[in-house]
């Protein structure tokens, strides 16, 4: 392809043209004149720079780079792709360097419009969606289960369960591991994003990290709806194992621990969680399930 037209908006709204470039050779020589030609506008003591636009047209398809400089040296880099059937496509690509730049426009001379269109915005496969849903339904489903401890501040985990969770949990992350890896690297594929200077080493490491609290998420929303839908209400005798240091902790105001479970009943009550020691027993009224128990009320025995 070529370049059919090179411009220059100026911060003034006049339009300062280039012409055209057709060789590799040309277009480093013309950048090289528009990045000398450029200077700073300071306007009510804000500074202000042009904005460099590209242009490729031919038939009823046009390809057009806009690139605001922030300075001489690095930009914010958008492209545009409308071939006058479909919507206008567009792919915002952050603040580049001047070089990144280049590097862009020299792909545009040298592929065929197909090549490149493939290049920066690729279509979908179906493999892809299925990849993209998954993900996505993955995300929600650990937000959910983030979101769901705050619906259930008195529910203990049967220590039985609490312990197959991390197998659960360990499980969850190396079938989603590979899921979101494959997920990252094709949306880099698609988005270029090394060009805005992201390593694919540090996503994969943050993907590796990330998915660690994802799997948990998606083990105790998991739990939680289980819970929910099989739960029954009963009556337990329990026995108290330990409780917390000071009454005002963090997370939990008046905890208490409860043998054979993990995770503090929450007493409002500061009086009655005073009188609480290791081995007091009590009974406990709530909804039970195989995995879990919600307290919804004690009484001491």
């Amino acid at each position: 392809m070529k370049i059919t037209t090179l411009s220059l908006e100026l911060a003034s709204g006049q339009t300062q043209l280039f012409g055209e470039e057709t060789t590799l050779a040309g277009l480093k020589a013309q950048l090289k004149d528009i990045l000398d030609s450029v200077a700073l506008v300071d306007a009510n003591d804000v500074l202000t720079m042009p904005t460099l636009i590209i242009q490729a047209k031919f038939r009823l398809v046009e390809i057009t780079f806009t690139y605001e400089l922030l300075d001489k040296e690095e930009g914010l880099l958008a492209l545009y792709y409308n071939n006058g059937k479909d919507r206008e496509q567009q792919k915002v690509f952050g603040y580049v360097r001047f070089e990144e730049l280049e590097q862009h426009l020299q792909k545009l001379l040298r592929q065929s419009e197909r090549e490149f269109i493939e290049y920066y915005f690729p279509k979908q496969t179906k493999l892809m969606q299925v990849i993209k849903y998954t993900v996505i339904a993955y995300l929600c489903v650990a937000s959910f289960g983030f979101m769901s401890l705050g619906f259930f501040p008195n529910l203990i985990w049967r220590e039985v369960f609490f312990q197959s969770a991390y197998v659960a949990a360990a499980i969850t992350y190396v079938m989603s591991l590979p899921i979101l890896i494959i997920s990252r690297l094709l949306k880099e594929k698609k988005e270029q994003v090394a060009l805005v200077r992201q390593s694919t080493t540090k996503q994969v490491i943050a993907i590796l990290v990330v998915n660690v609290f994802l799997s948990c998420g998606v083990i105790v929303g998991g739990s939680n709806l289980f819970h929910v839908i099989t739960a029954e209400e009963v009556k337990i005798d329990i026995v108290f194992s330990d409780k917390s240091r000071d009454y005002w902790s963090k997370h939990c105001k008046g905890g208490v621990n409860v043998e054979h479970f993990y995770g503090a009943v929450c007493l409002e009550d500061k009086a009655y969680w005073q009188v609480i020691h290791p081995g007091i027993r009590a009974v406990a009224q709530g909804e039970s399930s195989a995995i879990a128990f919600n307290v919804e009320s004690l009484e001491l025995k």
